[in-house]
């Protein structure tokens, strides 16, 4: 079995390692330059219409709760901020890279894409619910937390789809199937690239622990979000990612982190706070593919 480094060693071996879209590399060096306005952010978005289509299907979504339609980029900007706007970019830029079709048994990637659009929205919504503001990170780290996949799905792809079938044989977590096959997991593949994108630390340390919130030394209420987030999406079955292993609702690490930084829903439990989340899931549910 390889290890991880020699799993990175191939990809690089491989070559056409993805590197971050145009857009999104364009919006962040606006969004960090003082001098930059709103109409130059906008402009560079209208540059892809079907990226634009997707960040305003985005910000008209319950998750980020416009008080009326918003029907233009500009004004998109204006109502979600600069830093919002980059970070709601940055995502949809990377989806759009790889975009949904049919995978080998297992791993259709639309569902995949679907199952990460879930988890970003339910994130922002619990980010709203528990009083955080990440700035759009919540929702671009729950898009791209699973980012892994799609590299171990266009490199290994036949031992892929091997660890997708030893994880529903044996009801074991994904990455652990993934480490017996392949050599190294999605969040350790995935945060590589993440860090290679030189995204912002917390997208990065997101992908890297969504697994294991409680083993993160820095941006543990992020992590917990997300990681609550991903786990409610699937055992809503909004999208698949390849998963079949589901975590417990009712005892989760993340609700544990957050419980802790929050005590006064030290005597909350999970399912009960997810309750005031129906509205996010059905809409979700209804919304239809972002393809």
């Amino acid at each position: 079995m390889a290890t991880f480094f020699e799993v990175i060693d191939k990809i690089r071996e491989v070559g056409n390692i993805p590197t971050l879209p145009t857009v999104a590399t364009q919006v962040m060096s606006l969004a960090a330059d003082p001098n930059s306005n709103i109409s130059d952010i906008a402009e560079v978005i209208e540059t892809d219409q079907a990226l634009a289509t997707r960040v305003l299907k985005v910000v008209n979504s319950s998750a980020y709760a416009a008080r009326e339609k918003i029907s233009s980029i500009q004004r998109a900007v204006v109502h979600m901020g600069l830093t919002e706007i980059r970070s709601i970019t940055i995502g949809l830029s990377v989806m759009q890279m790889f975009p949904g079709r049919p995978g080998l048994a297992g791993f259709d990637r639309e569902a995949f894409w679907n199952h990460c659009l879930s988890t970003g929205q339910l994130a922002k919504a619990m980010a709203l619910r528990l009083g955080y503001n990440f700035q759009g990170d919540d929702y671009t780290a729950g898009l791209l937390h699973d980012i892994g996949k799609i590299l171990l799905d266009q490199y290994f792809q036949d031992d892929f789809v091997d660890a997708i079938q030893e994880s529903r044989d044996r009801g074991i977590p994904l990455h652990q199937a993934e480490a017996k096959f392949i050599g190294g997991t999605h969040f350790q593949v995935g945060a590589w690239l993440v860090k290679r994108w030189r995204l912002p630390p917390s997208i990065y340390d997101v992908v890297a622990h969504h697994h294991a919130p409680s083993a993160a030394k820095e941006n543990r209420e992020i992590i917990a979000v997300v990681f609550m987030a991903n786990i409610l999406a699937q055992a809503k079955g909004l999208g698949f990612g390849g998963n079949i292993y589901r975590v417990p609702l009712d005892e989760n690490d993340g609700w544990k982190i957050i419980q802790q930084e929050k005590p006064e829903l030290a005597e909350v439990p999970f399912e009960k706070f997810i309750d005031d989340l129906e509205d996010n899931i059905e809409e979700i549910r209804t919304s239809g593919s972002i393809f």
